[in-house]
């Protein structure tokens, strides 16, 4: 069996060892200038110098920001031969088309609750009459069976396209994932809206890790243009009430995350919501309206002062960008793949109108990740096939920021 000498044991090679299936067996051993660890699972790490007693094996760069430091490193100071070097995507892409290692990641996605109390105009899950994905919520029941069944998930994301504080079993599953210790988050999105006192300190007895509230605006009349429905004072609420649980339990988490959709109406709110948020100890996000993807600021100057921003709507980061807004959630399908409700594999948050035919409740996880239809998507997002003509059932073609920047050739790089 060949195998390799990875330059790295840090943050990035740790993510790839943990999210491949027997990836370990083509790893000799780690070259770190840390001397303080050892070993990285049961793989040995030694000091860069010691590459010499395995100068005949190829040597992965797997760094996350130092590639060509570390290339030069190899080659003026080491010696190497170039075409013993190679990046941690070319080795991924060599194990995966040769079928040497499978996708096995720790982390997924379950939607809890595509049910929302909410009426946003904008939103497509309620103007396309929820899609494929249907009205429903997760349930106890399924959710422990699936973490029964796949012992190696340590985090779960449960919110995606509704309100995931609608689920009436969200008690169970948060007191059985705390049990199984499972890393809990809320990031993709909450309104806040509905969450009863018992749900607020479980959040925290439960160490729910981040929550992510989505706020568009700092007072009622200015959040309800967008969030009809909506109460504000009551979502304010219920952060201060979250608080004061954190409060009384000594604890750091949930950390809480205001979401702040820039639109025409709430520009002149933005300032006033930042100082809240520091107020109620929240980081404080924005993010583009991206069904109409073209608000233009009154103030430009003045805005990018708060936010730090320096594009302002989808429209304008696509035209100054490479990769279109949005194609950080392409890394879901490998690094933490979504599932609806009631199991049925999507791959990445954004895929609502149509799903894989593949069921996670029903079939392994592992095997689904790793069928021919699922590493499809996975090789045309890697750029391992770089022709999609015969592909175009493919849902990821279907995607705007997806499709562009496959066929832009535009890949994900590990």
């Amino acid at each position: 069996m060949h195998k390799y000498v990875i330059w790295g044991a840090g943050s990035h090679a740790r993510l790839l060892m943990d999210n491949f299936e027997e990836i370990e067996n083509y790893v000799e051993v780690f070259l770190d200038h840390d001397r303080n660890k050892k070993q990285l699972g049961t793989i040995p790490i030694v000091r860069p110098e010691e590459w010499k007693h395995y100068e005949d094996s190829k040597i992965v760069i797997c760094v996350k920001n130092s590639f060509h430091e570390v290339y030069n490193e190899l080659i003026y100071k080491y010696q190497c031969k170039k075409e013993h070097i190679m990046s941690s995507h070319e080795w991924i892409c060599e194990l995966l088309k040769q079928q040497k290692i499978k996708l096995r990641p720790k982390w997924v996605r379950i939607e809890t609750s595509t049910l929302c109390q909410l009426d946003c105009p904008y939103c497509y899950m309620r103007t396309g009459d929820f899609g494929v994905m249907g009205r429903g919520y997760l349930s106890y029941q399924d959710f422990s069976k699936f973490i029964a069944q796949n012992p190696h998930i340590n985090k779960v994301e449960i919110s995606n396209n509704g309100e995931p504080f609608l689920n009436p079993d969200l008690e169970k599953i948060l007191l059985f994932a705390h049990k199984k210790n499972i890393e809990i988050q809320i990031s993709n999105g909450t309104n806040f809206n509905t969450v009863s006192d018992r749900i607020l300190e479980l959040l925290v007895k439960t160490q729910v890790s981040l929550i992510n509230i989505s706020i568009d605006g700092a007072s009622q009349d200015v959040y309800s243009a967008y969030r009809r429905n909506g109460d504000f004072d009551k979502v304010i609420s219920n952060i201060r009430k979250l608080n004061a649980y954190k409060k009384r339990h000594n604890s750091k988490y949930p950390i809480l995350q205001w979401q702040y959709i820039l639109m025409q109406h709430n520009e002149d709110d933005v300032e006033q919501a930042s100082m809240m948020a520091k107020e109620l100890d929240m980081d404080i996000v924005y993010k583009y309206e991206c069904v109409k993807g073209d608000f233009e600021p009154q103030d430009r100057i003045r805005l990018g002062q708060i936010t730090g921003l320096k594009d302002f709507s989808r429209a304008e980061y696509n035209a100054n960008h490479k990769n279109v807004y949005g194609t950080d959630m392409c890394w879901q399908t490998i690094f933490s793949p979504q599932i609806n409700f009631d199991g049925r594999l999507l791959g990445c948050c954004m895929l609502w109108d149509e799903d894989l035919g593949i069921n996670v409740f029903k079939e392994d996880l592992v095997s689904a990740l790793n069928s021919e239809r699922y590493l499809k998507i996975v090789n045309l997002l890697l750029g391992i096939k770089r022709s999609f003509e015969e592909e175009e059932d493919i849902p990821c073609l279907h995607c705007e920021q997806c499709g562009r920047n496959i066929r832009a050739q535009n890949f994900l790089y590990l």
